[in-house]
């Protein structure tokens, strides 16, 4: 509702498998949590079901509610803000990935944007400590004509202005890597042999920080496997 994409009431219930009055019902809870952001629910009957209100009072809720689903306590349970070098929070880094992925049109699950957060953390951390990600595969460069390109892109341009980090091109390609993964539902565009230099980086990565977190099997398939063996639980 918060996208510029119609949606009717009728879809929804279609799409949540809920009866009308379900919905109704979980509609007048959504309004009542709206009261204090200045925000309303609106339907008309050629626009569909739509969300009304300042875009800084919608920011503020879709981060609220981040933060109160407990999504970045689960951030900080894997790492904290140490990992960035104190350059910028998880707070930040997560309003520049909402941001951008909502004016790029993208809509991620709550799980793929934790994600790409900490993955954006991990290259923050290793950039300043001198490490460089390594090139793409010829194979893999069509990856560059995608539109996730230019939303991973500015995505990284936000947070260079934030932090004062350079990020190499490399670093664009992994991000790219990422979105893709929820925008096309499979991973035919990524290499068996690069998944498993992205899974030994993203390892190494982690150890480098704590490691007793290598052999977190959830953490690490979370990071990393999702976007691989889980992404049809993406596809709406």
């Amino acid at each position: 509702m918060f996208e510029q994409n119609e949606i009717y009431f009728d879809d929804l219930v279609d799409e949540l498998y809920v009866s009308r009055s379900t919905l109704s019902s979980d509609f007048k809870k959504i309004r009542q949590k709206f009261k204090s952001y200045h925000l309303k629910i609106e339907s008309k009957a050629n626009k569909g079901v739509y969300v009304t209100g300042s875009e800084r009072d919608k920011r503020r809720f879709i981060m609220d509610y981040f933060i109160s689903s407990g999504f970045i306590d689960t951030m900080h349970s894997y790492v904290d803000n140490e990992l960035l070098n104190q350059r910028i929070s998880f707070e930040e880094l997560t309003i520049i990935v909402l941001d951008e992925c909502r004016e790029g049109g993208l809509k991620l699950s709550d799980f793929v944007i934790q994600n790409l957060v900490i993955h954006i953390a991990l290259a923050i951390r290793r950039i300043t400590e001198g490490f460089k990600i390594s090139k793409l595969e010829e194979e893999e460069l069509k990856l560059r004509e995608l539109p996730e390109r230019q939303i991973a892109d500015n995505i990284l341009k936000r947070v260079s202005v934030s932090t004062g980090i350079d990020f190499p091109v490399e670093e664009v390609d992994y991000i790219t890597l990422h979105l893709i993964s929820k925008s096309h539902g499979n991973a035919r565009y990524v290499s068996e042999s690069m998944q498993e230099r992205m899974r030994q980086e993203l390892i190494d990565s982690i150890e480098k920080i704590n490691p007793e977190v290598k052999n977190d099997f959830q953490l690490i398939e979370g990071l990393f496997g999702t976007f691989i063996n889980h992404v049809d639980s993406f596809g709406r």
